[in-house]
């Protein structure tokens, strides 16, 4: 293990990637700690990353970390994480840009019908070793780090290593080890937060989110601080789906106390004759048979439910939305999607036998 404190450290980190580049398929594993509670953003504090020859813990409090932007930048070395997104977040917060992901997390859900698999339980089950979960919410922005402190931090990466191998080589065996990459790229490359948003709620209400972002933004400048922890994407989203009862529930709420909350929920409500709300048609029983089917095939191949088809996914299909469908492309289409249209086209049907829902052909 090699500790990265201080700037003539760094010259070991880049000779080793330059090593894992000459080999094909070569991989990091990388995770990171920090502190959220009580701060604007995030504090990184630690970040930890495996090769296959040594284990760096980078101090970020200590020396820059613009020196990684060449290794998490390239396209050539595929970086692992498990639960990614906070970690990709932060990194990115603070300079640097992550290309080449691999998410433990996400592609487990290719191999059980599980959502979310914790850190803990995918080594658990790949290596068989039961992980401490005491260091998560230790302080990591004390120095010098303890000894237990580090071994956690080690850990992380290399199990990491040793998981990811093993999860490879049974996608590898089901043909499923690339199902997901696309998956990947969307949500980590192509798409800003702010593209995010705007493909979570109606096109008709995509002009008040950007009066609302502006709103959050100018505030923000005006204050000198980040509004984006007090003004969640979620609420701007929810007022873009729900309109003015929301934000009248909203104005009436005894839990909010923040004045620049309450400037903005008055600001919210000052445009909420503009915001469309369309009245959902009512797909209830169909939506549930479609439920179920996708739990019948969820179980056959294995594979999370969630990662075939999410309920707007079902929505769409049953309004005709079909390019919005995802279940309708590839290998989704292949377990899931044609069986959906021959159900719908009554060619096939669901039963019970033995207390297990079945599918009968015509």
């Amino acid at each position: 293990m090699i500790f990265i404190d201080s700037s003539d450290k760094v010259e070991k980190f880049n000779e080793d990637i330059q090593n894992e580049l000459k080999y094909s398929n070569s991989f990091i594993t990388v995770d990171t700690e920090f502190i959220r509670e009580n701060n604007p953003l995030p504090i990184l504090c630690l970040i930890q990353i495996s090769t296959s020859s040594c284990v760096y813990l980078i101090d970020p409090l200590k020396v820059p970390i613009s020196f990684l932007q060449f290794c998490l930048s390239n396209k050539s070395l595929k970086k692992v994480f498990h639960s990614s997104e906070q970690d990709i977040e932060i990194l990115v917060n603070n300079g640097l840009t992550i290309n080449n992901i691999y998410d433990t997390q996400l592609y487990e859900m290719l191999l059980n019908t599980k959502e979310n698999v914790s850190y803990h339980d995918i080594v658990y089950r790949y290596l068989g070793k039961s992980l401490r979960k005491s260091y998560v919410l230790s302080n990591w922005l004390n120095r010098p780090l303890s000894y237990k402190q580090i071994t956690y931090a080690m850990n992380d990466v290399v199990y990491l290593r040793q998981v990811f191998i093993k999860q490879q080589k049974k996608l590898r065996d089901l043909n499923r080890e690339n199902w997901l990459d696309d998956e990947i790229i969307d949500m980590y490359n192509s798409l800003s937060k702010i593209e995010k948003l705007q493909n979570s709620i109606d096109k008709d209400n995509i002009p008040i989110m950007k009066l609302l972002l502006e709103w959050r933004y100018n505030k923000s400048q005006e204050l000198k601080l980040n509004l984006e922890n007090i003004i969640k994407d979620d609420l701007i989203k929810n007022i873009c789906r729900k309109g003015a009862d929301f934000i009248h529930n909203l104005q009436h709420s005894r839990n909010i106390h923040d004045s620049v909350m309450k400037e903005f929920i008055y600001f919210a409500d000052s445009i909420s004759e503009q915001i469309i709300i369309k009245e959902p048609r009512e797909y209830n029983a169909e939506i549930e048979i479609l439920k179920t089917l996708l739990r019948v095939k969820s179980e056959e191949y294995q594979i999370c439910p969630k990662i075939i088809a999410k309920t707007k996914d079902l929505f769409n299909f049953l309004c005709g939305n079909f390019n919005d469908v995802k279940f309708l492309q590839g290998w989704r289409y292949n377990i899931f999607g044609k069986f959906a249209f021959a159900l719908m086209n009554g060619e096939i049907y669901l039963g019970i036998d033995n207390n297990k829902v079945k599918l009968y052909e015509e």
